[in-house]
């Protein structure tokens, strides 16, 4: 009976891991990429080239790229990049 209420507890323990993981990764859940995306030194570089400087901070947020930056007259950008892409999804000054 033992060995069984143990095989059990294993069984359980294993659905509930998969449940609660997302994407393969486990306690990270939005913070996780699309297979295939762009690393975020290219995503960077994009950004950087399109005349943004200062970049500050680049973090995942719902499977896209969160990047904080300064434009050129100093003011802040939060932008979401396509991890894909690399392209500009939406772009807010603060």
């Amino acid at each position: 009976m033992a060995l069984g209420l143990g095989a059990l507890n294993l069984a359980t323990l294993l659905l509930m891991a998969a449940v609660s993981a997302d994407d393969g990764f486990w306690g990270i859940g939005g913070k996780t990429l699309p297979p295939g995306a762009l690393p975020i030194s290219t995503v960077a570089r994009s950004v950087e080239s399109g005349g943004i400087t200062h970049i500050y901070g680049i973090d995942v947020v719902r499977h896209l790229y969160d990047v904080k930056a300064l434009d050129g007259d100093g003011k802040r950008l939060r932008l979401t990049v396509d991890p894909l892409t690399g392209e500009i999804l939406s772009r807010v000054t603060s």
